[in-house]
């Protein structure tokens, strides 16, 4: 298996390739050249070792679009218990755990628009960890006698975890998921 990629692997005949293309072109030249010979091993060796292959602890920020900094804020800092980081005229942000979630102010290109949909391209739900199924339950009690918008608790057919999911005021999908 080839760990960097193919660069250099042209030989004495075609060594002016080595000098004359970037690297990434070089490993497209070869897993061209496995693919019309059949050599699928190669190939796929070839573009396993062309991907960027990102090394990352986890998310630094989630950035989300509010109709209204007021009522925003009273839910994630008042009704959530997150506590504001960032407060300036066009932008707030708290933690959730150990990441950012910024709000920026929504400027809709269809002002008929204003309510978020997970259906539409973009954000799907957000989902934090939760580690203690008592406190999922909780959660789960505190949101209702609320009023917010959720689920209750339930268990995710997929991976078999329960979750308990809610909505914000802009109709943001939230989801509290068992780890």
């Amino acid at each position: 298996m080839f760990s960097t990629g193919v660069c250099g692997q042209f030989g004495k005949r075609y060594r002016y390739l080595n000098r004359v293309f970037p690297c990434w072109i070089q490993n497209l030249f070869y897993a061209v050249s496995c693919f019309i010979s059949g050599d699928n091993p190669r190939l796929i060796n070839t573009l396993i070792a062309m991907s960027i292959q990102i090394q990352t602890p986890g998310i630094h920020h989630i950035a989300l679009r509010s109709s209204d900094f007021a009522r925003t804020k009273a839910f994630y800092q008042d009704m959530l218990g997150f506590q504001m980081v960032l407060e300036t005229h066009d932008l707030i942000g708290c933690m959730v755990g150990s990441v950012f979630v910024g709000f920026k102010k929504a400027s809709p290109k269809n002002p008929d628009d204003t309510t978020f949909t997970p259906f539409n391209i973009g954000l799907d739900h957000i989902a934090m960890a939760c580690a203690d199924e008592t406190e999922l339950h909780r959660v789960a009690d505190a949101l209702q006698a609320a009023g917010v918008d959720n689920t209750g608790v339930k268990t995710d057919p997929t991976l078999q975890k329960q979750y308990v999911a809610f909505k914000d005021p802009d109709r943001i999908a939230w989801e509290f998921y068992m780890v």
